[in-house]
């Protein structure tokens, strides 16, 4: 009996966790993404994309920028920074320290992103601002006019769903643009300031899961063109690091971390199987075991708090700054002071930046 219920445990536990996740098993640790993460497996995270960086250059994960400082001193050769869809908002001090590296010639950027979260750290880095507006096909309807086609010349083309685009280019070079629009956007800039590049895409979709391997409907996918506007900043001797430090993640630490890791090892493959034949089967079963050992064993706990209500609000306050620019209703509001402390004024004030923005507000 008692070995019935460790095979039960051993193979329940090979659900939860995807072979994505072993390695940060391992480590006791297993952290569960609904956003464009490298660490989310799911049509829209982007592990397809990090595995094949992972693949052709080494790349590996961070989840703090302080790790950087390290990387720069133990490797000796510049990091390529990639970062996608980020949803938790950079703050000043991540700021300083990447531009002091940039400074020092020893960082470069890839910033895939079509919100304004990464606005902040563009403008101040590269000169580049992303709009944040969504693009659509005109007379298209049933969710094709939010697919894009996307030029990146001898890139490539390829698809984008729901694109931004750059509203102010750092006087950069154009490497991408939108086509069968009404008016084609630049979707990609690649700036240089000194010894520092910068390659900005205002779209995250482009490379995640499910444009770099999509329907066949969809036609070839992302991969190659996803992988070239990667080898326009690496060279030989560089660092490839995905940022995994901005997404609100739930992170889960196992009690008993590295033996339930271990026998989690094997079920973890015939779990990368179910996958390959069907994607949602396979999540609907995750979401049911896993909740199955959460209401019996419960062999985890929270190690951190998810974004707190003051960075919430500062990320809030920002998107209105960012529409105000566009909008001179908000900017009125916005010399009235008192208006921001009247929650229901404040609260319509919200509303009405995020459908300046073309976001859907929370």
């Amino acid at each position: 009996m008692r070995a019935r219920a460790i095979l039960l445990f051993t193979l329940i536990t090979g659900l939860v966790l995807s072979g994505a996740a072993v390695d940060a098993a391992m480590r006791g640790e297993l952290r569960i993404y609904t956003s464009t993460s490298p660490s989310n497996p799911s049509v829209y995270g982007a592990s397809e994309f990090y595995e094949a960086a992972r693949e052709s250059y080494g790349a590996m994960l961070i989840r703090s920028i302080e790790e950087l400082d390290g990387l720069a001193a133990d490797r000796g050769g510049s990091i390529v920074y990639v970062v996608i869809a980020p949803d938790k908002p950079f703050t000043y001090e991540e700021y300083q320290v990447l531009s002091r590296l940039a400074s020092q010639g020893r960082l470069k950027m890839l910033v895939m992103d079509e919100t304004i979260v990464s606005n902040w750290l563009l403008e101040r880095m590269a000169g580049v601002r992303i709009s944040g507006e969504e693009l659509v096909r005109p007379g298209a309807s049933g969710g094709w006019q939010y697919i894009v086609e996307v030029d990146c010349g001898p890139l490539g083309a390829g698809l984008a769903s729901k694109p931004s685009f750059i509203e102010v280019d750092g006087g950069g070079e154009p490497l991408c643009t939108s086509r069968g629009l009404e008016e084609d956007r630049v979707l990609a800039v690649k700036v240089e300031r000194g010894g520092f590049n910068a390659l900005v895409v205002a779209d995250s979709s482009m490379c995640a899961n499910f444009m770099l391997d999509p329907p066949p409907w969809l036609g070839d996918g992302n991969r190659s063109l996803c992988l070239g506007l990667l080898s326009l900043l690496v060279e030989p001797g560089d660092v490839v690091v995905f940022d995994d430090a901005h997404y609100k993640g739930l992170p889960i630490y196992f009690r008993y971390g590295q033996a339930l890791a271990g026998l989690a090892a094997v079920p973890s493959r015939a779990l990368s199987s179910m996958w390959s034949i069907n994607q949602y089967a396979t999540l609907a079963s995750i979401i049911v075991f896993s909740t199955v050992i959460a209401a019996l064993a419960r062999p985890w706990r929270p190690l951190e708090r998810g974004v707190g209500d003051e960075a919430l609000e500062k990320l809030a306050l920002y998107a209105l700054h960012e529409a105000a620019r566009r909008d001179r209703l908000l900017r009125l509001c916005l010399a009235l002071g008192p208006a921001l402390r009247i929650r229901p004024l404040r609260r319509l004030l919200l509303e009405r930046a995020y459908r300046v923005l073309g976001v859907k507000g929370g």
